[in-house]
C-alpha cells in the first residue's frame, strides 16, 4: 500500500503536547477496537519544533471493516517506520476492546509485541490522564447552549423546591475530580471516580448506542448513525411528541404551566393516544424524537448517580455526543428536567472516543488493583 493510501477516517484529530508527558511509556502505539468502530492513537514528532520538546497525539477513527487497512496505512508513516528500524524486535503496540483476533497481525504489521490491557481500566485511565493533562481546549469540546424553546427561568415556590433537593452541598465544582464518568459507544457505562481519578463505583446504563441503533433500523429503516442524526436535524419532535399545553389541556393550573406551552414533553406521545399513524409519521420527527429520548434517559440516570454520590461533575466519552445535534438534545433535556443552576456540571470530551486508547498508551494491567475498585 502506498503512504497515501489512507483509509476511510470517521473521524481525525491532533493534539500536541509536551515529550515530557510520554516519558517512561513503553510505547508510541495503541488501539481500542469496538464492536462498531476502531479508535486509533498514534505518537509522532512534532515537525514544527525546532526545540524537539513536543509530540502529537494523532487521533483517528475508522470503520471497524477498514481497521486492517489503517493498520497497514499507519506502518507506512515515517515516524512508525524510524521507530521499526530502532527498536527492531523491541518495540510494544497496546490494545484493548476486542482486538484479540488481530493479535498476529498486529504483531506481524509492526514487527512488535502486543499487550492487551483491561478495557474498563483504560477508560478510566484515559479519561483521568486527558483531563489533568491537557489543556481546556485540547481536553474538551465548546459549550452548547439548550434551544431558545427550552432555557427556561421558573419561580415556583414547588419548582424551586423540586429542584433544591437536586443540590448537592458542600462538593467542590472547581476541582476537576471527583466525577462521574459516561462512556457511550455500542454499550455504555458509567463510572464514578474519586479525586485521584480511581473508580470508586461503577453502574450499568442498558440502553447504549447500540440499542439506539437497533431501534432507528426498525422504527425509521437505518441504523446509521451519520443518517439518523442528519434525519434528526430535519425533524420536528412537535410532530410526534405530546406538548405541555397538550399535556395540560385539563388542567391549566398544573405546575407544569409555567414551561412553555410548545416544548415537546412526552416522547411519541402523540402515537400512544392514536394521534398519530406509523404511515403518517416523517422518519426526520421520529428521528428527532428518538435521540432526544435518548438523551433524556441517560440524564435520568446521571440525576440519580450524582444526588446519591455527591459528585456534581460529569465527564462524556465515547462517540454518542460527536455530533452537536446529540449534545443540544442533551442540553434541551437538562434545561427541562433539571433546574438546578450550580451542582450538576458537564463536559463534553473533545476526543471522547479515544479515551480506551488514551488508557491502553498510559496504563497497564498491573494498575487495575489501585484504579478500580473491584479488582
Amino acid at each position: 500500500m502506498e503512504m497515501s493510501s489512507a483509509p476511510k477516517f470517521v473521524f481525525k484529530d491532533s493534539v500536541k503536547v509536551p515529550k515530557s508527558l510520554l516519558e517512561g511509556l513503553p510505547c508510541r502505539l495503541s488501539f481500542d477496537n469496538g464492536a462498531t468502530l476502531s479508535k486509533i492513537l498514534y505518537v509522532t514528532s512534532d515537525s514544527t519544533d525546532s526545540s524537539n520538546s513536543a509530540a502529537v497525539l494523532n487521533f483517528v477513527t475508522v470503520a471497524k471493516s477498514d481497521f486492517q487497512a489503517a493498520m497497514r496505512w499507519i506502518a507506512k508513516q515515517p515516524d512508525c517506520q524510524q521507530r521499526e528500524r530502532q527498536h527492531l524486535g523491541g518495540s510494544l503496540v497496546k490494545m484493548t476492546g476486542v482486538n484479540f483476533a488481530y493479535q498476529d497481525l498486529m504483531k506481524e504489521t509492526f514487527n512488535a509485541n502486543c499487550e492487551h490491557v483491561i478495557e474498563l481500566l483504560t477508560q478510566v485511565r484515559g479519561c483521568h490522564w486527558m483531563v489533568t493533562n491537557l489543556t481546556d481546549e485540547q481536553a474538551f469540546l465548546p459549550a452548547m447552549e439548550p434551544d431558545p424553546l427550552f432555557q427556561l427561568k421558573l419561580d415556583s415556590p414547588l419548582m424551586a423546591n423540586i429542584m433544591e433537593k437536586f443540590k448537592i452541598d458542600g462538593a467542590d465544582t472547581a476541582a476537576q475530580f471527583p466525577a462521574i464518568l459516561v462512556c457511550l459507544g455500542s454499550g455504555s457505562m458509567i463510572s464514578v471516580l474519586d479525586a485521584e481519578g480511581k473508580m470508586s463505583s461503577f453502574h450499568f446504563c442498558l440502553f447504549g448506542g447500540k440499542s439506539l441503533q437497533g431501534m432507528a433500523r426498525l422504527m425509521i429503516g437505518t441504523s446509521s448513525y451519520d443518517e439518523l442524526m442528519a434525519l434528526a436535524e430535519k425533524g420536528d419532535r412537535a410532530n410526534v411528541d405530546l406538548l405541555v399545553r397538550e399535556v395540560i389541556a385539563s388542567d391549566p393550573a398544573s405546575p407544569y404551566g409555567q414551561f412553555n406551552g410548545d416544548i415537546p414533553m412526552m416522547h411519541f406521545g402523540k402515537a400512544a393516544e392514536d394521534r398519530l399513524s406509523r404511515d403518517d409519521a416523517r422518519k426526520e420527527d421520529v428521528a428527532r424524537s428518538l435521540v432526544s429520548l435518548f438523551c433524556a434517559n441517560l440524564l435520568g440516570s446521571l440525576i440519580s448517580i450524582s444526588t446519591l454520590t455527591k459528585v456534581p461533575k460529569v465527564y462524556f466519552g465515547g462517540n454518542f455526543f460527536l455530533n452537536p445535534l446529540a449534545r443540544r438534545e442533551f442540553e434541551n433535556a437538562k434545561c427541562l428536567l433539571m433546574q438546578m443552576g450550580a451542582g450538576f456540571q458537564h463536559r463534553f470530551l473533545r476526543n471522547a472516543g479515544h479515551l480506551g486508547a488514551v488508557g491502553a498508551l498510559v496504563a497497564t494491567n498491573a494498575d487495575a488493583g489501585a484504579y478500580l475498585k473491584f479488582a
